[in-house]
């Protein structure tokens, strides 16, 4: 009988936390959006949160997910949060989006990322040859996305990459350096493929 009241009553509090947080952003989320405190997602008045996401907060972490204006996110995308994610005025992440925050994230304005999209802040050690990768630390970093950037389809960029303003980032690319702006990059490892300016 404890058991099924502890199940009730976790399942209530749930209830409680997403009803008050879906009437503090007047309905622009939908019902089957998820989280696991709902405290630390940050909404302006006018967002998008579309069917299916789900934002997981690391135990611990005091990080949070902080949208701007006119910010719409895609059905089934998933956040796990460490470090802060900022999510800048009119950016949009497709469908199917998987970012893990890592020390933070900073998306800036005008962003547009396309569907199955990968931010990675966070990448496993592998310096102790006689451990498995699996019982070795974490090293979290960030990843700064600039204005008014498009990143394609399928791709994947990883920890401590500064994207400049107005890249273009092919898709089905694997970012693993700095992308300088106004440029188009493309492949694995992506490269530079040409100036915009």
């Amino acid at each position: 009988m404890k058991k099924i009241m502890v199940l009730f009553s976790r399942f209530f509090k749930s209830f409680i936390e997403r009803v008050l947080f879906l009437c503090k952003s007047n309905l622009n989320v939908h019902l089957s959006f998820e989280a696991n405190d709902y405290n630390r997602v940050l909404v302006p008045d006018n967002f998008r949160i579309r069917e299916f996401v789900k934002i997981s907060f690391i135990t611990n972490s005091s990080g949070s997910l902080n949208l701007s204006n006119n910010v719409d996110v895609g059905r089934f995308c998933e956040f796990i949060i460490d470090g802060d994610i900022d999510i800048g005025e009119n950016s949009f992440i497709n469908s199917f989006g998987y970012i893990i925050s890592g020390n933070g994230i900073k998306i800036g304005d005008n962003v547009l990322i396309g569907p199955y999209v990968k931010l990675l802040a966070a990448e496993h050690s592998f310096s102790d040859l006689d451990k498995p990768i699996l019982f070795q630390p974490t090293l979290n970093s960030n990843i700064v996305i600039n204005d008014n950037v498009w990143i394609g389809a399928n791709s994947t960029i990883l920890s401590s990459v500064v994207i400049g303003e107005g890249a273009i980032i092919a898709a089905g690319s694997v970012v693993t350096k700095n992308v300088d702006s106004y440029c188009i990059y493309g492949g694995v490892p992506a490269k530079l493929i040409r100036r915009l300016k």
